[in-house]
């Protein structure tokens, strides 16, 4: 509301996963959609990164992890 009385109103929604923790389906198809997006990785690589991160206290060896993230 301004000095002259004027009210001013804005709705913007926010989005289904503001509202809670996303769900797996959510957050996979963000990570492929920005990992696709970018295009340097091959996509099998984009598969064994979703897997593994699923998965992430599982895995052994930490280089096996992040030598898919590299070039």
């Amino acid at each position: 509301t301004t000095v002259t009385g004027e009210v001013f109103e804005h709705t913007q929604e926010s989005g289904e996963a503001m509202h809670g923790y996303p769900d797996r389906e959510f957050l996979i198809g963000k990570f492929s959609d920005q990992f696709n997006a970018f295009g340097k990785l091959p996509v099998n690589r984009r598969d064994k990164i979703i897997e593994l991160a699923l998965d992430i206290e599982n895995v052994q060896d930490m280089r096996e992890y992040t030598e898919l993230l590299m070039p």
